[in-house]
C-alpha cells in the first residue's frame, strides 16, 4: 500500500492493529501504533484497546497495568462508550482476572452496555457466506464448520494456532 504511494488512514490502522493482536504479534503492533504520528493519525479509544488487548494476551503485565489506567481514565472521560467496558474486560480476561471480568460485567448491565455481534465472513466454493459468532441456524452451518476446521488443522500442522483465552471473558 505504502509502495503504491497510498497513505493508512485511521482504519487501515485498526485493521494492522487487529491483525497483530490475533496475531500474537507484540512487537510488530507496537511498532505500527507508534508510526501512527509519521502517518499524521491522532490514536483513538478504538487503537488503544487493539494495544491493550494485545499486551494483555501477551502477558506484558507492566505496559497492561498502565493499559488498564488509561481505559478506567477513557471510561470516566467517556461513560456511554460501551467499547471502553468491552477493553477493560477483555484485558482482565487476558490476565485471567476472573473476578475483576464479571465485575465489568455486572456494570455493564446496570449501565446498559452492550457488546455489538461482530460478523464474520469466508468464502466456500466460491461463495462468500456471513455469520455470527453463535449462529447455530444458519443455513450452511456444515459448510463453515468444515471450512473452519480445515483451517484449524492447518493452522496447526503450520504451529500457529491462534491464542483464544480470552473467549472465556467474552459476554
Amino acid at each position: 500500500m505504502r509502495r503504491k504511494g497510498f497513505k493508512p488512514d485511521e482504519i487501515t490502522m485498526l485493521g494492522v492493529l487487529s491483525a497483530c493482536n490475533h496475531g500474537g504479534l507484540v512487537e510488530e503492533g507496537k511498532r505500527w501504533f507508534s508510526k501512527m504520528e509519521e502517518f499524521g493519525l491522532t490514536p483513538k479509544i478504538e487503537h488503544y484497546g487493539c494495544l491493550v488487548d494485545l499486551l494483555g494476551r501477551a502477558g506484558c503485565l507492566e505496559e497492561a497495568e498502565r493499559a488498564e489506567k488509561v481505559v478506567k481514565k477513557a471510561i470516566t472521560l467517556e461513560p456511554g462508550n460501551d467499547g471502553n467496558y468491552i477493553m477493560l474486560r477483555n484485558l482482565y480476561a487476558a490476565e485471567r482476572r476472573w473476578r475483576d471480568v464479571e465485575q465489568i460485567k455486572s456494570l455493564m448491565l446496570t449501565k446498559g452496555a452492550k457488546k455489538e455481534v461482530g460478523c464474520s465472513a469466508i468464502e466456500v466454493n466460491s461463495q462468500v457466506l456471513e455469520f455470527v459468532a453463535g449462529d447455530n441456524l444458519h443455513p450452511h452451518l456444515k459448510a463453515l464448520h468444515l471450512v473452519l476446521d480445515q483451517l484449524r488443522m492447518h493452522m496447526k500442522v503450520k504451529d500457529s494456532l491462534p491464542n483464544v483465552d480470552c473467549k472465556a471473558g467474552e459476554a
